[in-house]
């Protein structure tokens, strides 16, 4: 394989666009494949006498891990329920802490004190708008930490319950991805990579590396998924002399990032194997928008159940007064979305969600994307801001990469394949 050349060319003036960060796709087999490259980067790292390393994709709605020892290039970690992904999730019931598929299923019975999409709060002050939408969504009781002056979680109705910190809450997640590493490496593993999200700022980034404190790990790098995946795309193709433009466009749980990638051959000389052939890498443009995600696509479904629900014959109360009903209602919405993404239309099904009433309800893909109509209208904005950065026009683009698992999304891929013309 020729051996790539990263080389940054970061446009923008801003300095939270000058260090951002990447999170690897959230689609399965991108996820997968990013993350192999990851631990194929700590190869590099370990030897026989350094013991274990291994990476997290640490995403929005769920993360993968992957353990680097010696004599083993890469080997996916499989939680408790032998599966790949895990919830980024964690949740308090009855003096209980729990992680993965149980805080997935406190989520609907205790909501108040299950804590999902974390990193939204991950290094924001209380007055970000963030903070407001994550309140919006999650019956949660948000606080001000009147010495930081960010966000403070509290795990109780009562104000004697305990506060924790965005950093604690991640710490302990962290902890269950690092329990999990080491049950399949048989010994202690501290050093680690960890993948976050594109549009993550600086003071993000160090929300990150405190939480990998509070586990207790030794942060080796913040990885940036876009070079994965442009390290990947040079470990397989052959590029010529002349720059090949490419948009990585990855839709996933928290947010869409855009991504231009530019690959060239170009000489290179190295006292070991003098000179030769290489691929040079260059990010020259990248765009983010958060308002456009799988997260608020499913708010938008939810919002139309619960619509369709107080129409039903025999209901009394508002599901949005009740903090279950809205939780049950998000659960079922993210599903109907999955399935509407196969599909022309679907059934929401949930027993006994408010007054003894279930919900049936069908709904079409018309109806939905009718209901999300404004959110297709941002799609293509963070690609034409990162083809704007790099300056290159769309006809220049030789490829459209999606990546994410809101990019499978129909309608996203109709907009996208209008908008550029192609995409893989």
């Amino acid at each position: 394989f020729p051996r790539p050349i990263l080389c940054f060319h970061l446009c923008s003036a801003d300095p939270a666009r000058r260090t951002m960060p990447a999170s690897l796709p959230g689609g399965r087999s991108a996820s997968l494949l990013a993350l192999s490259l990851t631990a194929l980067l700590l190869c590099s790292l370990v030897t026989p006498t350094s013991g274990a390393a291994f990476a997290i994709d640490l995403g929005t709605e769920w993360f993968k891990v992957a353990l680097v020892k010696p004599g083993v290039p890469m080997e996916v970690v499989l939680n408790r329920e032998s599966k790949r992904k895990t919830h980024t999730m964690v949740a308090f019931k009855d003096g209980d802490r729990l992680f993965g598929e149980d805080a997935a299923s406190a989520l609907t019975r205790v909501p108040e004190t299950s804590y999902a999409h974390l990193l939204d709060l991950a290094g924001k002050p209380f007055d970000h708008p963030d903070v407001a939408r994550h309140a919006a969504s999650f019956p949660v009781r948000l606080e001000r930490d009147p010495v930081r002056d960010t966000v403070l979680l509290r795990a109780g109705a009562s104000d004697d319950s305990p506060t924790y910190s965005v950093e604690q809450l991640l710490g302990m997640i962290l902890s269950l991805a690092r329990r999990q590493t080491e049950s399949m490496a048989g010994g202690l593993v501290r050093d680690v990579v960890i993948v976050i999200p594109p549009h993550f700022s600086p003071a993000a980034r160090q929300s990150i590396l405190d939480a990998a404190a509070v586990a207790d790990l030794n942060v080796l790098s913040l990885l940036n998924a876009n070079v994965a995946v442009g390290l990947q795309l040079a470990l397989i193709r052959k590029f010529n002399a002349t720059p090949e433009h490419h948009l990585l466009y990855d839709l996933g749980a928290g947010g869409t990032t855009a991504s231009v990638i530019s690959f060239s051959a170009a000489n290179a000389t190295s006292k070991d194997s003098g000179k030769r052939l290489v691929t040079a890498v260059r990010i020259t443009g990248v765009a983010s928008d958060t308002h456009i995600s799988g997260h608020a696509l499913d708010l938008r479904m939810r919002d139309l159940l619960a619509d369709a629900f107080s129409k039903q014959k025999g209901v009394k109360s508002n599901p949005r007064l009740s903090p279950r009903a809205m939780a049950k209602l998000l659960k079922e919405a993210t599903r109907v979305r999955q399935v509407l993404s196969a599909n022309t239309e679907t059934v929401a099904r949930i027993e006994s969600l408010l007054d003894n009433v279930d919900l049936y309800v069908k709904v079409s893909r018309d109806q939905f994307e009718d209901a999300v109509k404004d959110l297709y209208g941002r799609v293509m904005g963070p690609a034409d801001e990162a083809m704007r950065m790099a300056g290159v026009g769309r006809d220049e683009i030789a490829s459209v990469i999606l990546f994410g698992g809101v990019s499978r999304t129909p309608g996203i891929q109709a907009i996208i394949r209008e908008g550029v013309g192609r995409y893989e």
